[in-house]
């Protein structure tokens, strides 16, 4: 065989670039073929465009939704957008609102093919999961960490131990009462901003007036609507969380008796302490032991308590407690005494965490 008829033969061989519609001369079978990632995400989203537009349109009708319901019922999200305490309903309204943005976002970049789109879809998806789950996680005005760095466990468990920090959702509050002692007769306002549901309130709260109007007596009696009351009561639940890890972990025999000191230590009178004791004694004496914390801004800054004329000294005592099978060593937390002076409040409740 000649040298030149082999050549002309390899020449045969080799594919001639086709124009019009034919294979790219760049097309080679033998050539490799480059990954292109956010070109295959683009292309797969491509072809489901049309969902990302009803999450669109969806997110955008329960947006919508809630905003009425906010305007018609300020009352049924209590406290409203307007109040000066963190809405809860905040969260599911922000995460639907973002996700109307990001679906929208990522629609208009499907319904145009560029390298930057398929670089930007990327971008997008990953900032909304960070943003939703930031907001989530940011959903009581802070991010709720345990002592060891640990996040808490959700749906009333407790993460690391019985005496580590809790999550509560829909948490009840029980009897918190509240006394007014004026240093004369006088009218008095007082508004409750409750986070959520009131499940019962003696005299029955106003919420068209949005509080309790009261003619109060130096000795603590109460007349509202031409009814004498000892004290105004409330209940309801709401989403509260609590730092367990600081407290005191008391038998259940000797609960009585600590009460009785503590209460009075914090700046109780004998009747009120009396009362509180009346109501708690019952559910806790019969356990084994029970971890007992006193909430402070834990329970006062969920739960605003406004009262108008504005009072000269104010205390809010709020006992949360859980039974326990078993003695925890705890952090033991300092004790304030409250002073009285001029025109005082006094507030009891309290939570059981099961």
């Amino acid at each position: 065989m000649k040298l030149g008829n082999y050549n002309e033969n390899l020449e045969k061989n080799v594919p001639e670039p086709i124009i019009n519609g034919a294979p790219d001369p760049d097309n080679y079978q033998d050539k490799p073929k480059r990954y292109n990632f956010p070109a295959r995400i683009f292309q797969s989203l491509k072809k489901k465009k049309q969902y990302f537009l009803f999450g669109f349109l969806f997110s955008l009708i329960i947006v919508f939704i809630i905003t009425i319901i906010e305007i018609v019922d300020p009352n049924l999200f209590m406290p409203c957008f307007s109040c000066n305490t963190y809405s809860f309903i905040l969260f599911p309204y922000a995460a639907f609102a973002i996700l109307a943005l990001v679906c929208l976002i990522i629609y208009l970049l499907l319904s145009h093919k560029s390298r930057l789109n398929q670089w930007l879809l990327i971008i997008v998806l990953v900032l909304a999961v960070g943003v939703i789950a930031a907001i989530n996680l940011q959903a009581n005005g802070k991010l709720p960490i345990n002592a060891d760095g640990s996040l808490p466990i959700n749906n009333n468990t407790y993460n690391g131990g019985e005496n580590s920090n809790q999550i509560i959702y829909d948490q009840p509050l029980y009897k918190p009462v509240i006394y007014l002692y004026p240093t004369t007769t006088e009218n008095i306002k007082v508004r409750l901003d409750f986070p959520g549901t009131l499940t019962a309130s003696i005299p029955s709260y106003d919420f068209a007036n949005k509080g309790w109007d009261i003619l109060a007596n130096p000795d603590g009696l109460l007349s509202f609507k031409g009814k004498e009351y000892k004290y105004l009561f409330w209940e309801g639940t709401t989403k509260m969380s609590y730092d367990l890890s600081k407290g005191f972990v008391v038998k259940g025999s000797d609960t009585k008796t600590f009460l009785q000191k503590t209460l009075k230590q914090i700046g109780l009178d004998p009747k009120e302490y009396n009362e509180m004791i009346a109501y708690w004694l019952p559910k806790m004496e019969n356990s084994k032991y029970n971890l007992i914390h006193f909430a402070g801004t834990e329970y006062t800054n969920v739960v605003p308590l406004t009262v108008t004329p504005k009072p000269d000294s104010m205390l809010r005592v709020f006992l949360v407690f859980k039974p326990l099978t078993k003695n925890q060593q705890i952090t033991s937390q300092t004790i304030i005494p409250f002073s009285r002076k001029g025109f005082s409040v006094i507030e009891w409740g309290g939570s059981e965490l099961k």
